[in-house]
């Protein structure tokens, strides 16, 4: 129903030359990492990451076991199954590994994009209907959680970071300064180390110069001020530009079978295990870390911790599921940058 001239222009804009999908991501890469609360990350960062680290590697190991028994090999389940579902959802998961995995192997970005942000959906219903089972365990067993507070003995709450300055127009061109010269950085890593894709090394910076505080909170600002409008203004743009010129419902349809049902059930389930288990060692709550650590890392990003909070009845848990979803997206982005490279 569309006319082909005008699927051109959007391909043109999304990721041809113009490639408004780039710029729209290193805003999010920038925006939704800066504006965190660096206290949160201080005081919770390095303990969080044992039980989101032990999700990954019980979401990959297995489910990559039950790829190779059913058939698909556990090189193919970890690369277009395993990592997706983890990876931080469509914009910051989805969309630059399709980008990733396209110049490696040559395939079509959009036939990739469609394999990927079809488990991604699947990841994210299932997640959901996870994050239902969680609360009711909380209830049945209240020595589990702690009623939405993660760590015990501790209340840490913090919300994303607060800014008092007045806008202005300049605070976006701030933004855009700041995110091209990431992005820029990330690019001449990239030539540096070329198995590594430069959106990796792009979120690495930003995630540094937060928790070591290198970043005027002016700048930080404009990165979120730009954050803001880009959501804001931007989304639709963007999903439907993506829906005509990425956008195949036969490459959807295919990966829709009972087979890849099962082995993304796998992978949420072994965020699930993997988290609860290592949250008790770090003396965390179980249910919350199985939330957080789990299910927010298995969903669709930011939208999917919305869903998977709403649905636990854990709302307040949300800085925890923005670092699942930004920093551990990032490092499953990182991860599968590499795999690449050697896998595929």
């Amino acid at each position: 129903m569309v006319p082909e001239q005008w699927v051109e222009a959007c391909s043109v804009f999304i990721e041809g030359d113009i490639d408004f999908l780039t710029c729209y991501v290193i805003t999010l890469i920038c925006g939704t990492i800066l504006t965190m609360d660096r206290r949160l990350l201080i005081q919770a960062g390095i303990r969080y990451f044992f039980p989101v680290i032990a999700g990954l590697i019980c979401a990959y190991g297995f489910s990559a076991v039950v790829g190779e028994m059913m058939g698909i090999g556990w090189q193919e389940t970890i690369m277009f199954i395993s990592g997706p579902i983890m990876g931080g959802g469509n914009g910051a998961g989805a969309v630059p590994m399709s980008e990733i995995y396209s110049e490696v192997t040559g395939i079509d970005k959009g036939i990739l994009y469609s394999q990927l942000n079809a488990v991604v959906a699947l990841g994210n219903w299932i997640s959901i209907f996870f994050a239902i089972i969680l609360n009711y365990i909380g209830k049945k067993f209240p020595d589990t959680t702690g009623n939405g507070v993660l760590m015990k003995g501790t209340g840490i709450n913090t919300n994303e970071a607060k800014y008092e300055f007045k806008f202005i127009y300049s605070d976006l061109l701030v933004g855009m300064s700041f995110a091209a010269g990431i992005f820029i950085l990330g690019n001449i890593c990239s030539k540096i180390i070329p198995n590594v894709h430069a959106y990796a090394f792009s979120i690495l910076a930003v995630a540094l110069c937060k928790i070591f505080d290198l970043v005027p909170k002016r700048i930080e600002y404009g990165c979120h001020e730009l954050y803001q409008f880009a959501g804001k203004n931007c989304m639709t743009i963007l999903m439907g530009g993506i829906g005509i010129a990425m956008f195949n419902l036969a490459s959807l349809f295919e990966v829709l079978t009972v087979r890849n049902l099962i082995i993304c059930t796998v992978v949420v389930f072994g965020g699930v295990f993997g988290s609860w288990l290592m949250g008790k060692v770090v003396k965390f709550y179980p249910v919350e870390s199985a939330i957080t650590a789990g299910l927010c890392m298995s969903n669709a990003g930011g939208n999917g911790d919305i869903y998977v909070l709403t649905s636990a009845n854990r709302m307040e848990l949300m800085p925890f599921a923005q670092i699942s979803s930004r920093i551990g997206g990032a490092i499953v982005l990182f991860t599968q940058s590499v795999l690449a490279g050697i896998l595929l």
